[in-house]
């Protein structure tokens, strides 16, 4: 599960280890995935492209930011933004589900600590 501050997680479980869930967020955190970077430490990530979200909520800005020329400001990510300062070391964390099958997985933190067994996002 990836969730954000100030956004909703909804969700219920169909039994036989089946479940369903929604994430609801603000159109502000577009902004955010479009600064993300996916996790890359493993084949079997989840993947959010934000592609459909720029084209719904910022369909003036689709052409650039399909061409990579679109990066719009969050108040985050201003010069003089008051914010924590980003851990100066990576976090490494093992998927230890069995001995044979265990990686490392290595999740940078910048702004934010976002973990969903290796299926995060770096902000």
């Amino acid at each position: 599960m990836i969730t954000f501050p100030f956004d909703f997680h909804a969700g219920f479980n169909h039994c036989f280890n089946c479940a369903e869930t929604t994430n609801f967020a603000m159109e502000r955190w577009i902004e955010y995935g479009k600064h993300s970077n996916q996790c890359t430490c493993n084949d079997n990530v989840v993947k959010i492209p934000m592609n459909a979200f720029v084209k719904r909520f910022q369909p003036e800005r689709y052409q650039d930011w399909l061409a990579g020329t679109d990066y719009g400001q969050h108040s985050a990510f201003l010069p003089n933004a008051v914010a924590p300062s980003p851990l100066a070391l990576s976090l490494e964390v093992l998927d230890n589900r069995s001995n044979e099958n265990a990686y490392l997985c290595f999740i940078h933190l910048d702004l934010l600590l976002i973990v969903g067994r290796c299926a995060s996002f770096t902000l």
